[in-house]
């Protein structure tokens, strides 16, 4: 897994743990999450590899920062469902996903930061979940009027 893929997937972790708790500092959650879990480890796998801790505090303390942004744009998207009754998992990957597509442009194209979600919605959701996240963040891309 590359560094930067390593990084959201931590993020997600630290966003994931967030989402249940009101008023955490995203450096205190993240601090927290790496002490007690560090970057984790894949199955078979014998060392931990590299992340990038600065893209994760970025991605960390960026979707807390614009969350209320996030969560309308995740609202408009998802018009039959309210954004707190979408699965935990997929509320927080959409959420990284719509702060890279709306606030990390000049870093990350877009269609990198979907194929990001995607493999995030894979590794962490359910089976539906990386079709509901493409789905949603491809519509995200004319909600933002972002061209792939």
């Amino acid at each position: 897994m590359s560094p930067r893929r390593r990084a959201r997937a931590v993020a997600l972790q630290v966003l994931y743990a967030m989402d249940s708790v009101d008023n955490v500092d995203p450096g205190v959650a993240l601090a927290t999450h790496l002490r007690e879990f560090g970057a984790g480890q894949d199955e078979g796998e014998i060392e931990k590899q590299a992340f990038d801790e600065n893209l994760t505090s970025t991605l960390v303390r960026g979707v807390c920062a614009h969350r209320a942004e996030l969560d309308e744009i995740l609202a408009r998207l998802s018009q039959n469902w309210r954004v707190e009754r979408l699965a935990r998992v997929d509320r927080n990957v959409l959420r990284l996903a719509l702060f890279e597509l709306a606030h990390c442009q000049a870093d990350v194209p877009a269609r990198v930061a979907i194929n990001e979600a995607v493999e995030l919605a894979k590794r962490f959701g359910s089976e539906e979940a990386p079709a509901f996240v493409n789905g949603l963040l491809d519509s995200a891309l004319d909600l933002l009027g972002i061209t792939p």
